[in-house]
Formats: structure tokens, sequence, C-alpha cells
């Protein structure tokens, strides 16, 4: 029976190892001139090589045989393990002048475990070295990681994913069109391992002539970005059919549907945080149900390892968010929204609203911006409604932008560029957007607050009341 890829092409060397280049000319350079440190810490995504570049490091290093010895942390995480080891690396090498550890998942071990570990990483005996690999650096206590030269495997581009793909796909005689390795390559999450896990499929389907997208699709039941787009679309314009015709299509020719519920989330993801890095108020409408969306779809990921057909799960979840937004649709028809003029009460029915657009909003945002970007970010999320009487009147949709807004510091900063901007003093007043349609009255936010000035002759008559005495001329 033949090997599984991953194992058959397993590197041998620091040339055959793809990528990873910072760290193999660390490795390289330590050995070529004898500065080879007695612990390492990998740390990286799953099937980026780490355990596979320890391997090599002992190779390299002339260990080999049973003075290799590769633990797994995750199944001997316990203070009797590492009491075992310690007590192992207290012996010579067999056939080697080394020995070397390699501790797989090593953020698994116990703080017992950890703790015995340290006294041996802090004085290792000379022939003794040590790799430990994780994908969870942040698990491992600050003694351990103090004490290790810390290496970082990084995640494997697209790109470099499909040519690796494309690569080997020739070497097992399999003919991939490009886009094919680059719809693999995506699906592999940028680990090399599971990259020849996704080729070995596509082997397995024993296709005739050139692998196209659409087989890998259907026979694979990987999901392209088209498709995962398209059912995007779907849910954003609560088309229900539409996207039930769609999954369940794809679920009667042998899709997988846990795969389709991951690209979704990942698509919702990207659209979460392009929306929230436009948006200067953090969170507005758009945002807010690009969140429900992927809330719910992480919530239907969950279900499915406990469901028999994921399907029901994904459908039901979509169901879900579309009866949401259609009810939300349905109460902002329903919602009167005022126009800027409404802010204004009897007393200031002079007042004409001026657009955010006006240039000279926008040239005020300019000299703000020089000044303080808080600010301006701040001026951006309110509106102008007007400049009359030597009073600049903006609205904010939230209490805590307007309430920034009116601290001493950034107040004057926008006074002082309305000044400039419109070639006389000017009082900002800060509002709230009227939606219990209370009348608002617009007084300067920076003033001071008021005093009751009283005369000389007043101040003197209530001090005689108060304290008594003799007045003196």
């Amino acid at each position: 029976m033949d090997e599984v890829l991953y194992r058959k092409y397993r590197p041998q060397s620091f040339d055959d190892v793809y990528g990873q280049d910072h760290v193999k000319t660390v490795l390289i350079q330590s050995i070529k001139h004898q500065k080879v440190s007695h612990a390492y810490l990998f740390s990286g995504p799953r099937g980026s090589g780490k355990t596979t570049v320890a391997r090599i490091m002992s190779r390299e290093l002339g260990v080999s045989g049973v003075d290799v010895s590769e633990i797994d942390a995750a199944s001997h995480r316990g203070i009797d393990d590492v009491r075992n080891l310690r007590e192992s690396v207290s012996f010579q090498p067999t056939g080697s002048e080394r020995k070397m550890y390699i501790l797989d998942e090593v953020h698994m071990l116990t703080n017992e475990a950890f703790n015995a570990l340290l006294k041996t990483l802090e004085e290792p005996p000379a022939h003794a070295f040590f790799i430990l690999c994780t994908t969870e650096p942040h698990k491992v206590p600050q003694t351990i990681l103090s004490r290790c030269m810390h290496l970082p495997f990084k995640k494997a581009t697209t790109e470099q994913l499909a040519q690796f793909i494309i690569e080997y796909s020739k070497r097992e005689g399999v003919r991939l069109h490009p886009d094919s390795a680059t719809l693999l390559a995506a699906h592999a999450d940028g680990a090399y391992r599971d990259a020849l896990v996704l080729l070995e499929k596509v082997i397995g389907l024993c296709i005739k002539g050139e692998v196209s997208p659409s087989d890998i699709e259907k026979r694979v039941g990987i999901v392209g970005q088209d498709f995962a787009d398209d059912l995007l679309k779907d849910i954003e314009q609560n088309d229900a059919k539409s996207f039930y015709n769609k999954i369940h299509a794809y679920s009667q020719e042998g899709g997988n549907v846990v795969h389709i519920t991951s690209k979704l989330v990942e698509r919702v993801q990207v659209k979460v945080l392009e929306c929230m890095s436009d948006s200067v108020s953090g969170v507005d409408g758009e945002c807010s149900a690009q969140l429900d969306t992927l809330w719910e779809l992480l919530e239907a990921q969950k279900l499915m390892n406990q469901v028999s057909n994921p399907l029901t799960v994904l459908v039901a979840s979509v169901m879900n968010i579309i009866r949401n937004a259609t009810t939300a649709s349905e109460h902002k028809d329903d919602t009167h929204i005022e126009t800027p003029s409404e802010f204004s009460n009897n007393e200031t029915s002079n007042v004409q609203p001026v657009q955010s657009e006006d240039s000279s909003w926008n040239h005020m945002l300019l000299l703000v911006k020089e000044k303080n970007k808080t600010a301006e970010a701040l001026l951006k999320s309110a509106r102008l409604v007007s400049v009359d009487d030597g009073v600049m009147v903006v609205a904010f949709s939230f209490a805590f932008h307007k309430s920034k807004v009116e601290t001493a510091e950034i107040c004057a900063i926008i006074e002082d560029a309305a000044q400039q901007v419109y070639g006389k003093k000017i009082a900002l007043s800060c509002v709230l957007t009227d939606q219990t349609k209370k009348e608002v009255s617009y007084s300067p936010s920076c003033a001071p607050p008021s005093i009751d000035v009283m005369s000389p002759d007043a101040l003197l008559s209530q001090a005689h009341e108060v304290f008594g005495g003799q007045m003196i001329e």
C-alpha cells in the first residue's frame, strides 16, 4: 500500500522545507558557528513544519536513534512524566554525542510539570538539547519562554501553497488547473500538511485529464469563494428560497455543509472587519447586522457537532437571520426619522440646516485633524445642523461622542478651527439626535456656567446682615 503523501514527502533536510526561511536561517547559522541553544520553542499553526524541522535539527546535530526522544505532551502532561524525562536527561547518550528531546504540544503540560521542567532548562547537561513545539505559545509560562529561543513559524500564503500543490501534483502525475490549486490552497489555511491531504483526496478521484475547480467543489466538498459569496448575497437580500435551493442542491450532490458554513463565517468576518474599519462610530446599523449574522453562523457551527444533519442547522440559522433582518426593516420603515430642521424650536426657526458635505465643514475638519485626530474622528460621526448668530450646532447620535467633544480641550480646538473658517468667533453647541421628539434648545456647549454677579453695595448689605458689626465709611 502506498504511503500517505504527507509522510511520503516529509522533508529530510532544511533544503526540502518549504517557506520558514527566517527559521531555517537562524538554525543553519547557529549550527555553522556552533552557537546552538540548549532549548528552542517552535510555535505556529498546525501543519507548518514545527516537528519536521525539529527532527531535521536533530539529524544536523548528529543525534539519531534512541538518543532522540519525541514526547507527546498532550498525553504525557503530568509531573511524573516530566520526572521520568529529567531522569533520562541525566544519562549519557548511547550512540551519539548529544541527546535531543522534542516535546510536541508542550502547552498541554500541567503547571506542576512546567515547574519540574524549569530546573532542567535552567541548568541542562552539556549533552542535552530541547525543542518545545506548540500551537499556543501564550499558554506556555513566561519562566519557560525566557529560557528558550523562540522561533515562530508562519502560515504559508495562498500563493506559496498553490505552487507547492502544483509541484507535488506533477510528481504524482495529476494535472491540476491553476484555479484548482488556488482553491485547494485557500482551503488548506496556510498548512502544508493539510494541502497534501487535500491533494491526496483529489488523486483518489482518479479524474482523467485536467482537474477543474468544479470537480473539486462537487466531489471533494470544498467550497469556492464565488459559491460562498452567492449564498451570502441571498442572506443579505433576505432571499430564503434562493438560499435553500442552492444549499439543498449542493448537499444532494455530496457537498460538505460544514465546509460551507466555515466559508460563510470566514466571508462574514471579513465584511465585519471592513465595515468597522470604515465606521468612525464603531458599530453602525450595517455593522450590527453583519455581527448578528456572524454570531448566528458561529452558533450553527457549534450545533453541527451535536446533530446528524448539519444542513438542517444551517438552514434554520439562516432562516432566523432573515427573519430578524425582515423584522428590523419593517420596524425601521414604521419609525419616523427626523430631519435636521426638526432640531429647531420656535425661538430658532430662522436657522437653516447646513449639509455636512459643505466645503466649509470639510475645511474645518481638516484644520481640526491637524491638531487632534480624535476630535476630527468624533466630528465626522456628527451632523452639522446650522451655523447662525455665532453659534454652530452639531448633532450627535451617541451621548458618549457628544460628551467627548464637550470637553474643554476638544471644544476649544473645534471653536478655533471654526473661527478660522468662518472669519468670526463661533461658539460650539452640541445636541443629541432628537429621537424622543423633545425640543432642543441651542446653547453653547463650551460656555462657562452662569454666575449671578451682585453689586458691591448689595454684597456689603448682605454681609452686614450675616455677620453684624458696624458700617465704617
